[in-house]
């Protein structure tokens, strides 16, 4: 039974994704002007805690390139999931891109469980005449008691820089604050035991995640200018299940 369920919700999750992330790709092959990391987590019985991360980094060479991330947390006993992905890709000298990054918690059929996803995704353009970001959270709770999720979706675009590329210590400030903030939303996920009944919108907590993801916004902008000499465009979308 637990076996069929896991199936359905990972389709279901499938399913959600698909339709959240535009230019996804259709079969096994991925040309070269698409790129796209997906992250997963779903914890289980056996493994009551399952955290799965990803950074990855690709150079587009096209005048036209799709980029798409997604980090999904799903959770379905009493168990927490993390899912956390960073993405960066230099889009060179494109002429259009299109950007698409989701993060989604999803909590269902369990009690006390929690998840969290943590999706970064850095476009650089250095002279794209058009750029189409998106970037979505959704975090849900479905017939699940004392379930808390939270989804963060962190999106950094860069247009007319100086070519230049993030070094290694940039991207590993990077990994660290995805991790930092993971820990942060998954610790304020925790329900008071003094107060029960309060869900994650209600407790202080909920503040406090908020706090973390805004920081963690600002720092995170802080190492792309210092390192690529050039402004950032910020968008950031949080969801609370």
């Amino acid at each position: 039974m637990i076996t069929i369920r896991r199936a359905a919700l990972a389709t279901c999750l499938a399913a959600l994704v698909s339709c959240l992330l535009v230019g996804s790709a259709n079969g096994g092959i991925i040309p070269r002007h698409r790129f796209e990391v997906a992250v997963l987590a779903i914890p289980s019985a056996a493994s009551p805690h399952d955290e799965s991360l990803q950074l990855r980094v690709a150079t587009a060479g096209t005048r036209h390139v799709q980029v798409s991330a997604a980090a999904n947390a799903s959770v379905i006993c009493a168990c927490t999931g993390q899912a956390g992905s960073v993405q960066v890709v230099y889009a060179g000298t494109s002429s259009s891109v299109v950007a698409r990054n989701v993060a989604v918690a999803w909590a269902s059929g369990c009690t006390a469980c929690r998840g969290a996803a943590v999706s970064i995704q850095v476009v650089v353009a250095n002279s794209a005449h058009a750029v189409h970001a998106g970037n979505r959270a959704l975090a849900l709770n479905a017939a699940c008691h004392r379930c808390q999720t939270l989804a963060t979706a962190l999106q950094f675009v860069v247009v007319g820089g100086a070519g230049r590329q993030l070094r290694r210590s940039a991207l590993e400030q990077l990994g660290a604050l995805r991790d930092r903030l993971l820990a942060q939303l998954q610790s304020s996920t925790v329900m008071s035991p003094a107060q029960p009944g309060l869900s994650v919108r209600q407790a202080p907590a909920a503040g406090t995640a908020r706090i973390a993801i805004g920081s963690t916004s600002a720092r995170i902008s802080d190492v792309l200018s210092a390192d690529l000499g050039s402004d950032v465009t910020a968008n950031v979308s949080v969801s609370h299940g």
